[in-house]
């Protein structure tokens, strides 16, 4: 039967001295362990693999106005330094924000998130990613619209706590990117210093 060969380093402690064997397929040696699985084991893994891919580039392109608002601040480690991914995959789940440094997860959610049986999902979601290590915050959608400022300094104190970066400063409530937060619609918008007011 054909298989593939898939490696793994072993820490220098638990290295061993002679092969060990571990059944038929398996075996420990000086420097790596060696698991032996079927072809068709590897062509399922690889292919669970990218659909894991392609479902979290889909969720990407079609993000709803309160991630896409809410991305303008994380993204480019714009927020504190601190570097997030979006959509992206943890086991079974997909988070809608993750900071791997802090640990922290970022969920954005609507109103379909009141019911009680989405509720029980994501609690069952947040116990899998608490053994983890993965701590969860969860804003509603009118939150990120109605209280940015609110969603920032929660945030940033949630990461502060985590793992604080040296010298950061609260973020500043003046600080924004292109479109966060929103202007009001009587604010008229500032001429970049590259062009000139019209002629009159």
């Amino acid at each position: 039967m054909r298989g593939e060969a898939v490696r793994r380093r072993i820490p220098s402690s638990t290295r061993q001295t002679k092969c060990i064997s571990l059944g038929l397929r398996s075996e420990i040696s000086i420097q790596t362990l060696k698991i032996r699985l079927p072809f068709s084991s590897v062509l399922r893994l690889h292919s669970r693999l990218m659909e894991e891919k392609s479902r979290a580039r889909k969720l990407r392109q079609s993000m709803p106005d309160a991630q896409r608002r809410l991305w303008r601040l994380l993204r480019d480690r714009r927020f504190a330094g601190y570097k997030f991914r979006r959509e992206h995959p943890v086991g079974p789940y997909t988070l809608d924000f993750y900071c791997a440094e802090a640990g922290v997860s970022i969920e954005v959610d609507g109103r379909q998130h009141g019911h009680p049986d989405q509720q029980a999902h994501d609690r069952e979601k947040e116990n899998y990613l608490l053994g983890r290590g993965i701590i969860t915050i969860r804003f509603w959608n009118w939150q990120i619209r109605q209280q940015p400022e609110v969603v920032r300094q929660t945030l940033w104190q949630l990461l502060q706590q985590r793992l604080p970066h040296p010298g950061n400063a609260p973020v500043d409530p003046r600080a924004r990117s292109r479109n966060w937060p929103p202007r009001p619609a009587s604010a008229k918008p500032s001429l970049r210093p590259n062009r000139l007011p019209p002629k009159v």
